[in-house]
């Protein structure tokens, strides 16, 4: 049954141009496109990595694929697919054969295939492929012309967010590519406003994901490099401006890793994701030689004490208006002990309407307080979310941090979570105040590879932590880890119950000495 105040909560939240150009695509998509015909092009120069070895082969999330169809078995397969992130795994003959393999196969603009993020995302593969074989064929250059036109009439307005993001880079380079001053106007107008929109205040990207913020990294260090080699003095303000952002995201790309691999909070996507390691060596490249930022990340603030590590979520959903990449996961704590995961997230399994996505979105699916199993927030769907629960206090300190929430003032709740630093590792206290008479919960989840030994109301692990609960009422049970997209295996959860008026709830993580 529709829940039409879950839908009108929904769409409170979201801006008037999202409305007004959600009518818009609905109608553009489905209107006839006319042929286009090009006008001029020219070469595109860019600081190239260094060589790779070719493998000619495309392998989309551990699959690889033979292009008799240029479908897969969901949509976000089918948008890799489309993308061409393994063109550069190519030479420039197969390259090529591969190219004009697309172009005669897409022919109906209403496909997956020429949805705007995919195109934009392949339009910038295209020409940065083109530019490193130094490549002049008609043809190609045509079809690039083409999907730039129709992106241009597509611009995802009704999302915003990195998919607008996404439309503005390959703008930029196609304006660039066909001197096309009305595409590089507006790439140039819109850059700047979504430079400002979609970094916070200490340059981190607002959806707040590891690998979305890595792909927005990436994305900077092209624009870069392509205004750094292209352009005249006009585009100078933004290679500067661009000097002072791109140090401090590659920092948090580090901040958010671990052993080189971001780490699975909200949704994470590694597939088609610029890793650590070549993030790296492709800005060294580019003249930037550190990773260095003066700013704090209030959003996930980290405590450290005897070789423990704790990172705690302090960050609503946002962006407010698009929190499509956003989970339910207020005041949950990733732990760390000699850099070596103990406690985790659940990570992110797919974008298609399951259990898995709805089980990763969730609360419980998080190290996180409860109330009755319910959700802070509604999140509903694959990507919506109704009701939010919004920070209420928050306070950080070198040994304390302490963060409430209105996630449950609908059972007549407060809630607030303090982690502090003790001699041999950390307190976390979960404090609560209700004016029912109903149950908590309190989820702690395992890494997989972590060995766990119940002791009355003490859980050893590894021989070498210990973790004590005030609440006697606690089991180990099994449930969902998601290390990557479309991977499932087992995890160990704590599992704690409790009744609200204890009022407070104590977990003391030490290091056994």
């Amino acid at each position: 049954m529709i829940n039409i105040l879950k839908i009108f909560k929904t769409i409170l939240s979201q801006k008037s141009i999202q409305l007004f150009y959600r009518v818009i695509h609905y109608l553009k998509s489905r209107k006839a496109i006319k042929i286009v015909i090009m006008s001029k092009f020219g070469m595109i120069n860019l600081i190239q990595c260094e060589e790779i070895e070719y493998n000619n082969s495309i392998s989309i999330f551990n699959k690889n694929y033979s292009l008799l169809s240029w479908e897969a078995e969901n949509s976000l397969k089918t948008y890799h697919l489309n993308y061409f992130d393994y063109i550069h795994n190519f030479d420039s003959l197969k390259g090529i054969e591969l190219i004009i393999e697309w172009i005669n196969d897409n022919k109906d603009f209403n496909h997956i295939s020429w949805d705007p993020y995919p195109i934009s995302v392949r339009i910038v593969n295209w020409i940065q492929f083109l530019s490193k074989n130094r490549i002049k064929n008609d043809k190609i250059y045509k079809s690039l012309y083409q999907q730039t036109f129709v992106l241009y009439r597509r611009r995802e307005y009704h999302l915003l967010t990195n998919h607008l993001f996404k439309n503005i880079v390959a703008l930029l380079f196609a304006g660039v590519l066909f001197n096309e001053d009305k595409w590089e106007r507006w790439a140039f107008k819109e850059l700047k406003k979504q430079l400002k929109e979609q970094l916070t205040s200490n340059n981190y990207h607002f959806e707040l994901s590891p690998t979305y913020h890595a792909i927005f990294t990436k994305d900077l260090l092209d624009i870069y490099n392509l205004l750094k080699n292209n352009k005249d003095g006009n585009s100078q303000k933004f290679v500067n401006k661009l000097k002072i952002i791109i140090p401090d995201t590659l920092y948090w790309c580090k901040y958010f890793s671990e052993n080189e691999k971001y780490l699975n909070i909200n949704d994470v996507n590694y597939e088609g994701c610029t890793t650590l390691k070549e993030l790296n060596k492709y800005a060294k490249l580019l003249g930037f030689d550190r990773n260095e930022s003066n700013h704090k990340n209030n959003h996930y603030p980290i405590l450290e004490n005897n070789n423990l590590k704790l990172m705690v979520y302090c960050a609503e959903h946002q962006p407010s208006y698009n929190p499509a990449h956003s989970h339910d996961d207020l005041t949950s704590i990733l732990l760390w002990y000699k850099n070596e995961p103990i406690l985790v997230d659940t990570g992110n399994y797919c974008y298609d309407e399951t259990k898995e996505r709805n089980y990763s979105r969730s609360t419980h699916a998080h190290n996180c307080f409860t109330i009755n199993g319910e959700n802070q927030s509604e999140m509903w769907k694959v990507f919506r979310i109704g009701r939010r629960s919004k920070i209420l206090q928050k306070n950080i300190s070198k040994s304390r941090i302490n963060c409430s929430h209105n996630g449950y003032k609908r059972f007549g709740t407060k809630y607030s979570r303090t982690i502090k630093t003790i001699d041999s590792g950390f307190e976390i206290i979960d404090n609560f105040e209700s004016t029912n008479n109903i149950s908590y919960q309190i989820y702690f989840h395992f890494h997989p590879e972590t060995n766990l030994i119940k002791k009355e109301n003490t859980l050893v692990i590894n021989n070498t932590l210990r973790i004590k609960f005030l609440s006697p009422n606690w089991k180990i049970v099994k449930t969902d880890f998601y290390p990557e997209m479309f991977q499932k295996t087992e995890k160990k959860t704590v599992v704690i119950n409790g009744k609200i008026n204890e009022k407070y709830h104590s977990t003391i993580i030490e290091v056994i000495k």
